[in-house]
């Protein structure tokens, strides 16, 4: 049995933050073999409790910003968003696949 913390995780409970409708910026990691191999031990070791929500591998992830709720968000704050992101990662290099070296 689980303790109650970890089960209905995606249900509202007091205090939790609400990701209903929410605009996130997410770093994807699943085509990282090493983070792949952790995310396969965790979810070895954690294959005796019943009811875990295991993130299928290829869209492991970290979010690394919650923007908001989407209604509260215009297309021109997203648009914003975006052009400050660009700005600020111009001139670095995307980081190649491991597949792909």
């Amino acid at each position: 049995m689980l303790p109650e913390q970890f089960t209905d995780r995606r249900q509202a409970r007091p205090g939790a933050p609400d990701f209903t409708d929410s605009v996130c910026w997410h770093l994807l990691l699943g085509d990282q073999e090493p983070v792949r191999a952790m995310a396969r031990e965790a979810q070895q070791r954690l294959a005796c409790f019943t009811g875990l929500h295991m993130t299928p591998l290829r869209w492991l992830h970290a979010t690394v910003l919650l923007a908001g709720r989407a209604a509260d968000l215009t297309q021109a704050d997203m648009d914003q968003m975006l052009t400050k992101a660009r700005l600020k990662l111009k001139g670095t290099a995307p980081r190649p696949s491991p597949s792909a070296a």
